[in-house]
């Protein structure tokens, strides 16, 4: 009915604004106050899983989603979706490594998979593999923290201390000041897309509540952080506070990676707002449509299961190997002549690359910061 209607949207609209806000009491029990009458909204139902996990709520965000399942009966959530909560992942959940794979299991359930069964599998296993790498990071760094002296760690460029934090110059931005002495050793190992642990800094060790943040940039004896909840913000903003900052793990390498895969597994899109996957810069030419996907076989090579043992599926592995002879379905590339002046300026694995990539199909090349 429509008074029925009304109800819900009021209801979705409270469960949003209480995520929002991160009361997740609130926010839990209205979303399971629709899922008692088989109704779900897969955006609060993204923001209300969202709010769990910032709180440190592993366990409650995986019983939410497996009654979701229950009382629903059909899976609901886009890729885009599923990508929000997994980049919301929170550095703490480190203390809960071990329910994170039945946490994304749980997250995979309620998922559409348009691309099919496969793409769940492949989706899934990458995916458990990617969180565990990333709260094991973590892990490895709290225990840094706890262990080491804070003068050590500040040598190493893991800390940095007594700096005080104000307002930015951009919206959304807080500024932290490091002290002269620090300026130019101590900041070096803190980079912008890095996630962050600031505590009140006492010099006998670690004392109170962290907050985590990530950082945006780090420039002119400042590190400018994107600012976080807000009444963590006005933590931060407390006058004659003096803060203490350790690096815990880099946030860039783990959301990129997960887009990868959203890519590969599920189809393109444009959305904004939460849970909207923003427009990637991909390699290639440019689309209006957002994310550009790799060849249809490239894709099927991906997702095809794999033989037991095998670390490669035959389909992927048949690919790999396949020469580039069609002109009619493939770029024509021309190949580099030995002795040319554009070989000679390459170091033999460079030149191999070059030969590989104009020869085969696919060729990967793997490599450090400035390979690509």
């Amino acid at each position: 009915t429509r008074s029925s209607q009304r109800g819900n949207m009021s209801t979705t609209k409270s469960i949003r604004r209480a995520a929002d806000a991160g009361n997740c009491d609130e926010a839990l029990k209205g979303m399971r106050m629709l899922l008692q009458q088989g109704q779900i909204e897969e955006v609060a139902m993204g923001m209300v899983v969202s709010a769990l996990l910032k709180a440190g709520r592993l366990h409650d965000a995986s019983a939410l989603l497996t009654e979701a399942k229950q009382r629903v009966g059909r899976p609901v959530l886009q890729l885009s979706i599923v990508l929000s909560i997994l980049i919301s992942m929170p550095m703490r959940a480190w203390k809960e490594e071990a329910a994170a794979g039945g946490f994304v299991n749980a997250l995979c359930d309620l998922a559409v998979w348009s691309e099919g069964p496969n793409a769940r599998v492949y989706f899934n296993r990458i995916a458990i593999g990617l969180v565990a790498e990333y709260l094991e990071e973590a892990r490895v760094a709290s225990e840094r923290m706890h262990k080491q002296g804070w003068e050590m760690l500040a040598r190493q460029g893991n800390t940095i201390v007594d700096i005080t934090c104000s307002t930015g110059k951009k919206k959304g931005e807080i500024a932290c000041s490091v002290p002269p002495r620090q300026n130019d050793r101590e900041t070096r190992g803190i980079s912008g897309g890095d996630l962050v642990c600031i505590t009140p800094f006492a010099p006998g060790g670690l004392d109170g509540d962290t907050i985590e943040c990530e950082v945006g940039i780090v420039l002119g004896g400042q590190v400018i952080i994107k600012s976080p909840e807000q009444r963590e913000a006005d933590r931060l903003m407390q006058s004659g506070t003096r803060w203490r900052m350790d690096k815990m793990a880099n946030k860039v390498a783990y959301v990129r990676q997960l887009k990868a895969l959203r890519t590969i597994c599920g189809p393109g899109g444009n959305g904004s707002g939460h849970g909207q996957m923003p427009q990637m810069a991909m390699p290639g030419r440019k689309s209006k449509k957002g994310d550009q996907r790799p060849d249809k076989q490239i894709i099927e090579a991906l997702l095809e299961p794999k033989p037991p043992g095998n670390a490669l599926s035959a389909r992927l592995v048949a690919l790999c190997a396949a020469p580039c002879i069609s002109r009619a379905t493939f770029r024509a590339l021309p190949v580099p002549q030995t002795g040319s002046a554009t070989l000679r300026a390459l170091n033999p694995s460079q030149q191999q690359a070059i030969a590989n990539a104009t020869l085969r199909r696919i060729t990967l090349v793997q490599g450090p910061p400035g390979t690509g």
